[in-house]
């Protein structure tokens, strides 16, 4: 498995890990062998390889996405709702794209990647079955732009995952509550 609880491992035994220097610490640069194109360079990509748990003391901001336009309205808010509520009580701010909806798209666009570029970790909703697009731009934004940990959750997730969502995620789960206690048990 290329993710493992909350950190990262080369997928190949060709791959190439290189510590970057001026991030953090957390942060690497991923080469693949197969990242090139007809003799072009090869293309790098950032990839979180350490886990959440060394995070555990700057851990301070949880982004949470997941659906909106596909689901009822009581869905997208309801799962948000109860994880903000535990997330808080352990000292944990969120990031909630709901309360941005009725912005212009450039704006919203921005407004969420600035929310995930202010937070150490994102929390995603990625039911089977449902689509949600800009769910997975976010997923790909944090994990390979940003190197931030995605923890995925969604029923269906937690025995076949997409590939997609395997790849850019540090942990896949079935329910919010077993998402939520392995943010918590990894920054305990």
């Amino acid at each position: 498995m290329v993710g493992h609880l909350l950190g990262k491992q080369a997928a190949s035994k060709n791959a190439l890990w290189v510590q970057f220097p001026l991030l953090p610490p957390f942060f690497s640069v991923y080469n693949h062998p197969q990242d090139s194109f007809e003799g072009r360079e090869m293309k790098t990509s950032l990839t979180v390889q350490n886990s959440l748990a060394e995070m555990k003391h700057t851990l301070k901001t949880i982004y949470l996405c997941g659906p909106m336009d596909q689901v009822s309205q009581k869905c997208s808010l309801s799962w948000r709702k109860r994880a903000a509520s535990q997330l808080n009580k352990k000292g944990i701010m969120v990031e909630d794209p709901t309360e941005r909806l009725n912005l212009p798209n450039d704006v919203l666009v921005e407004g969420d990647k600035k929310a995930i570029r202010n937070s150490q970790c994102v929390l995603a909703y990625a039911p089977k079955g449902v689509p949600f697009v800009g769910t997975s731009m976010e997923i790909f934004y944090a994990s390979q732009v940003l190197g931030i940990p995605v923890v995925v959750w969604g029923e269906g997730n937690g025995t076949n995952p997409s590939p997609w969502i395997e790849v850019h995620s540090a942990h896949v789960c079935e329910t919010l509550d077993e998402a939520l206690s392995i943010i918590f048990e990894a920054i305990s």
